[in-house]
């Protein structure tokens, strides 16, 4: 079960509240960016996890500021694996990570669900410390940037540029990645590649087909490594993928999106969710 909340009010301020309880087999690939045919390891996941960020207009239209919350509990079970370092890698990422942050963003938009132009901008650092009952201390910073652009009336263009990195012993299900229903979308698994710091680069075309249906094509690139600089770039994976969208309402920019996409390992996925990527 999963929970999304987004409230804006006032010229620019807002609040975006996420609240999950998950019970579902899961598998563990490893950490790092090497070639990956099989899980290492496969189990049950529960997860429950709240994260809030709070951001409160700090000028006409544009910047925001505020905080962030993430409170999360992680526990495996029916661990099923031959490696013998899958199991002390997953048992040593559950319980508790707990953290708090601050946040800065601009927005230029024109549309939160939908834009057709305009910029965001939204960076993010967040501490995980034992004296918030985290069983483990431990940073991250994210960036998140994107740019809109009306190619025509109806075809838009979106582009994204995402950066991620982890300070500290962070359990492996916190880690950056490159992968998932909104990073890259060709990576059938979140957390198949994940490791320390991670970037991905995207741009899609969004156009309308008829009705309420539309569609899209993208292309992407990204990458996990240990190291901020060293091997960043290193076996990146090359994205090429295409969707189908319907509007849920006439009037406003809510799509169900269909994704599939195949990388330049081989990998290839499909996503069903609701909303744009970015």
């Amino acid at each position: 079960v999963q929970c999304v909340a987004d409230v804006y009010w006032g010229k620019n301020s807002s609040v975006t509240t996420k609240l999950e309880m998950f019970y579902l087999p899961d598998k563990y690939y490893g950490i790092g960016n090497q070639d990956k045919n099989k899980a290492l390891a496969e189990f049950d996941f529960h997860r429950y996890l709240l994260t809030s960020d709070l951001e409160i207009g700090i000028s006409d239209k544009i910047w925001r500021a505020g905080l962030s919350l993430d409170v999360s509990y992680h526990d495996f079970s029916s661990f099923q694996g031959d490696s013998l370092v899958a199991l002390p890698e997953i048992q040593q990422s559950e319980r508790w990570s707990n953290g708090i942050g601050v946040v800065l963003a601009l927005d230029s938009r024109n549309d939160v669900l939908n834009p057709t132009k305009g910029w965001y901008l939204k960076i993010k650092t967040m501490g995980y410390l034992k004296v918030l009952g985290s069983n483990d201390d431990f940073a991250s910073v994210t960036l998140d940037g994107r740019y809109y652009a009306s190619l025509t009336d109806n075809i838009i263009l979106a582009n994204q540029i995402y950066w991620s990195g982890i300070w500290g012993e962070a359990p492996f299900h916190k880690l950056s990645t490159c992968g998932g229903t909104r990073l890259g979308r060709t990576i059938p698994h979140p957390h198949k590649y994940i490791d320390n710091f991670a970037w991905l680069v995207q741009s899609e075309v969004r156009f309308p087909i008829y009705w309420r249906i539309g569609a899209t094509s993208f292309v992407a690139a990204g990458n996990v490594s240990h190291e901020l600089i060293e091997k960043a770039f290193d076996k990146t994976h090359f994205m090429v993928g295409a969707g189908l969208r319907f509007k849920v309402f006439p009037q406003q920019g809510l799509n169900i999106r269909l994704d599939a996409g195949l990388d330049s390992r081989g990998e290839h996925a499909f996503y069903l969710n609701i909303r744009e990527a970015f």
